[in-house]
């Protein structure tokens, strides 16, 4: 559920503010460095989408250029992303592959993970040039990400993370930005549908009613915050306690679905059909047990069976 404070009613005011036939450019770049006026973009890679009813999106075109910077990468930098100075020693530069991205980014609605990194870069571009890079709108899945997935049950925020999350992350290789793009523009679906849920968006009301206004949007989520989710393939958050049994013991995993239990003797999942809030074939429990292998600082399942307990409760999140 959206969180009660101002950057995340914002966040959502943003994206519930696409309409039908808007085309919104989800972008990333591989740099150099971090200094957009030092440093330069190695990669520029952009999807477009068109949306459509009910904040469906539908890919439109794409396109994935590389640049070189004219001068050498840093080693740590290649490390990163995997690109070298013998790949782009042959690339264009950037004189020569601006006005691909100009007609990309130019009065965009735009759309990235973390896209203030891109968009700084994207900016010192068209200063360069004596130019102004000016969005008509920016969504940044990281934030969106903020407002759904409970931070004391994942790592970071990184792409990769919140992708695994969602099951967005299967056949990706993150940072390259092709497959950046590729991921975030599953994202963008997903956080539309989540927003447009926790605001109590129908058919009937989305895209060709008038916005609400952030007290009104804030005003709905509280009246539902008591509603199940219409659709849950993952796991938002949980907690996990220890209750020892006279046959068993098991590791009970409180979930935003349900309670989850491993039983340690039998090494096995199970559940309690009566306390599941959705259906337990529902859930993606390759993508819970990598949460609860990383929550109980385990590699495997089967370690599980050696998790450490002590008292009827162990802990509730890990930090």
């Amino acid at each position: 559920m959206v969180k009660n404070g101002y950057r995340s009613i914002k966040t959502q005011k943003a994206f519930l503010s696409l309409k039908e036939g808007d085309i919104v450019i989800v972008c990333d770049t591989e740099t150099t460095g971090f200094s957009a006026e030092k440093d330069r973009v190695l990669e520029f890679s952009a999807e477009k989408f068109l949306v459509k009813k009910d904040y469906e999106i539908e890919l439109l075109d794409g396109v994935q250029i590389y640049i070189n910077p004219q001068f050498p990468i840093p080693p740590k930098v290649t490390e990163i992303h995997g690109i070298t100075d013998e790949f782009v020693s042959d690339k264009p530069i950037e004189d020569e592959v601006f006005d691909a991205i100009y007609k990309w980014t130019n009065d965009a609605i735009i759309c990235g993970h973390n896209v203030a990194f891109d968009n700084r870069f994207i900016s010192a571009m068209y200063k360069r040039r004596g130019l102004e890079y000016t969005p008509k709108l920016v969504l940044d899945t990281l934030e969106a990400a903020k407002d759904f997935i409970d931070a004391k049950t994942v790592p970071n925020n990184k792409l990769e993370t919140v992708a695994s999350v969602y099951g967005a992350d299967k056949g990706m290789v993150f940072h390259t930005a092709k497959d950046d793009v590729h991921v975030c523009g599953k994202l963008l679906q997903i956080f539309l549908d989540e927003y447009k849920e926790a605001a109590g968006i129908t058919s009937e009301t989305s895209l060709s009613s008038e916005p609400r206004t952030a007290e009104e949007m804030l005003a709905s989520i509280m009246s539902r915050k008591a509603e199940l989710p219409k659709r849950l393939p993952y796991i938002k958050g949980m907690e996990l306690k220890v209750r020892h049994h006279s046959n068993n013991n098991r590791l009970y995993f409180y979930t935003d679905c349900g309670s989850i239990w491993y039983d340690r003797y039998n090494k096995c999942w199970g559940h309690n059909p009566e306390k599941m809030k959705v259906p337990f074939e529902t859930i993606d429990m390759e993508a819970f047990i990598k949460r609860v292998l990383w929550l109980t600082k385990v590699e495997t399942e089967a370690d599980l069976t050696k998790v450490k307990t002590e008292g009827a409760q162990w802990f509730r999140s890990r930090n």
